[in-house]
């Protein structure tokens, strides 16, 4: 038994026929258009969601409304999964990037499968496993790395996930203002374009009208893994 919005999504279409038909009956399939915000901090979240397309951004703001971004969700993955884990709050937004199908999952539900398909809990817990592997990774980037050392890292893990190899280059899926890649490696927009340019001059990657093509990415590496001066860190 398949359903046309789970049958995208492997690791849930080999579920049992009961867990599937438990999930065709209480969940909630909704669109969002580019720029939407899918959830925002709640003192009780009562859904976790699953992308089925588009792409989703997942950021967290400051006191001071400065926003940081945490990582990007792609189709099949779960997000806002913590609300299954704990009753903590909510604390970070989820936001649309281009148009998006999303499956709304009521936590009582994703609990109940988790515990009796242990396959969909090990399929869930290597995603969370990979973001925060991820986020890891950033939060040490901005202590020992340069701005340029954490863009290079950015682009290239952009590429892992959304890259299009041709000719020796590779095209970036994803449209990313320099104010949001500000926020994902943690830097002034204007060092960012700063950044660019030094990026662009050394032929390792361009920046235009929010599209990155990535032109040496050997380059990039070598960039990535300089690590600054103890008097910096």
């Amino acid at each position: 038994m398949t359903y046309w919005h789970l049958s995208s999504i492997g690791w849930l279409d080999g579920l049992p026929d009961d867990a599937l038909r438990k999930l065709h009956l209480q969940a909630t399939t909704l669109d969002f258009r580019d720029g939407q915000t899918i959830f925002a901090p709640m003192p009780d979240p009562d859904a976790v969601f699953i992308l089925v397309q588009g792409l989703v951004r997942i950021y967290r703001l400051s006191s001071e409304g400065a926003e940081f971004t945490l990582g990007y969700v792609k189709p099949g993955e779960v997000f806002g999964e913590l609300a299954a884990y704990n009753s903590q709050p909510r604390e970070s937004f989820a936001r649309a990037i281009d148009n998006c199908i999303v499956l709304k999952v009521p936590v009582s539900l994703f609990r109940d499968l988790m515990q009796s398909v242990p396959n969909l809990g090990f399929s869930v817990t290597k995603q969370i496993a990979r973001r925060f592997k991820r986020i890891e990774r950033r939060a040490e980037d901005l202590v020992f790395r340069s701005v340029a050392a954490r863009l290079a890292a950015t682009l290239l893990m952009l590429k892992e996930d959304f890259g299009d190899d041709s000719d020796g280059h590779c095209y970036i899926r994803l449209h990313l203002t320099q104010a949001e890649f500000a926020t994902l490696i943690g830097a002034a927009r204007p060092t960012v374009n700063q950044t660019f340019h030094q990026f662009r001059t050394a032929g390792l990657a361009t920046f235009e009208k929010g599209h990155v093509v990535i032109l040496d990415a050997a380059g990039l590496r070598k960039v990535a893994t300089r690590v600054l001066p103890p008097s910096h860190v």
